[in-house]
């Protein structure tokens, strides 16, 4: 149900092998062998490697950082990485080489991150910012949560792995009531249930839909395919 998967199944191909990164408790490593393709899990959880095995012994996880895939160069088809990117602090380049590293030429990426969209560059990561230096101020170190993404960045950053974007979507949750940045970023915002909002909530989502998809979405899914290693240049060669 999830808004990007048509653009997701449009790239992927039965007889392809793919590898879910940090496949957590393994929804799409599931859905996506339930859709018939050949998918394996990797993730650094042995429990959760346990869990989905034992949950369905036909899929194979791997116990792996995202950094240190246990595959061969050029093994695989493609790489889903479906909120995965955002919580490697310090190591979304390293990472993004990695998975570079185990794909074929020709090989693709599935990427969905956080969104800093335009409502939370506006409000939300401002006052962030305003209680990160109050903490500073108290003495309290912050603690990391997660990267946020504007589109421009995105594309820089996997271009530094050897990637193209050649999709890019806006994301949110599919439930008409439900809005995962709403419901995080603001508490007051909240329904009963899980990312469900309350009535203010929806007039605010409402709001959002009304400007643009892009406005306020939670997160982007793109679709990146590899490019050519690039060769290093040979430093010319001394005269004598």
């Amino acid at each position: 149900r999830q808004d990007f998967w048509p653009l997701m199944r449009r790239y992927l191909r039965q007889k392809n092998k793919y590898i879910d990164v940090q496949c957590g408790t393994g929804g799409w490593v599931l859905f996506l062998h339930d859709e018939g393709y050949d998918i394996d899990g990797v993730d650094q959880s042995r429990r959760v490697a346990a869990a989905i095995e034992t949950y369905e012994p036909e899929i194979a996880v791997r116990i792996a950082p995202p950094t240190l895939l246990p595959y061969p160069d050029a093994s695989v088809d493609g790489v889903v990485a479906i909120g995965t990117l955002e919580s490697l602090e310090g190591r979304t380049v390293e990472s993004l080489r990695e998975w570079r590293r185990v794909l074929k030429e020709d090989g693709t990426l599935f990427l969905e991150v956080p969104y800093a969209n335009l409502a939370r560059r506006l409000a939300y990561l401002p006052l962030k910012r305003l209680e990160y230096a109050v903490r500073r101020f108290m003495g309290r170190t912050p603690v990391f949560a997660a990267y946020l993404f504007i589109p421009a960045e995105l594309a820089r950053i996997v271009r530094r792995a050897n990637f193209a974007i050649v999709e890019l979507m806006p994301h949110e949750l599919p439930d008409a009531d439900a809005h995962f940045a709403l419901y995080h970023d603001w508490p007051f915002l909240r329904g009963a249930r899980p990312y469900q909002l309350n009535r203010l909530g929806r007039f605010v989502k409402r709001v959002y839909e009304s400007v643009s998809p892009w406005f306020g979405a939670t997160g982007l899914f793109a679709v990146a395919k590899t490019l050519p290693p690039v060769e290093e240049k040979q430093p010319p060669a001394a005269v004598t």
